[in-house]
């Protein structure tokens, strides 16, 4: 069973978790987790840099540190880079103190406060201590582009029928994600539905505000 959205219970349990952002208009925000990764992330960033649209990269950090050209670039053209811990542990598979250090690893290494739990796994005890200083950013809108039965037509039919105003959409730039695929049909349906890419990093800080 594949779950698009976060399930209920988990916006419950973590309040003050980011799962969508509020907005007036018709902003969504473009994400991507698991990178940097050789031969998909450049190609990724080309895409958006010629398409002028903002996104956030949630790095594994242990990535980030050994691709340190690919890392350069999102730097350099001003993408935001956050936290998707140092080993891409599952805090549901991983205790407590474990799991807290490799997301301070992965501050370390990325300089972010904002933090993707992988896999979206976390227990209620890991994320009462990581709120203390992380801004923990799940997602609005899931769109299997990691899937191999999910095909490219599936992820645009998904998209068309499920994402509104405020989504946080979530792709991954790994090596096996169709991201490379279908990012150019998935910016070109989402500009004709009248939906604007805007940067998550200044939208959660004008929440903050």
């Amino acid at each position: 069973m594949r779950f698009y959205r976060i399930p209920w219970l988990y916006r419950t349990l973590f309040t003050d978790a980011v799962f969508r952002i509020k907005t007036s208009g018709n902003d969504i925000f473009l994400t991507f987790d698991d990178g940097p990764t050789p031969g998909v992330t450049e190609n990724i960033i080309s895409l958006l840099r010629k398409e002028n649209i903002p996104a956030a990269f949630f790095c594994n950090g242990a990535n980030y540190e050994k691709m340190n050209e690919i890392a350069g670039l999102l730097e350099q053209n001003n993408f935001t880079v956050a936290n998707h811990g140092y080993n891409h542990f599952s805090g549901w598979k991983t205790g407590r103190k474990d799991y807290l250090d490799d997301v301070a690893r992965g501050f370390e290494v990325t300089g972010s406060l904002l933090f993707r739990p992988p896999y979206g796994q976390i227990r209620i005890s890991q994320y009462l201590e990581l709120k203390k200083k992380f801004r923990i950013v799940f997602w609005d809108l899931m769109l299997y582009d990691f899937d191999k039965a999910f095909t490219a037509d599936n992820i645009i039919d998904v998209l068309k029928r499920k994402v509104r105003p405020g989504s946080i959409l979530l792709l991954h730039d790994n090596i096996i994600s169709k991201s490379p695929v279908i990012l150019k049909e998935l910016i070109t349906v989402c500009r004709d539905m009248g939906f604007t890419f805007s940067d998550l990093s200044l939208a959660l800080e004008e929440e903050v505000e």
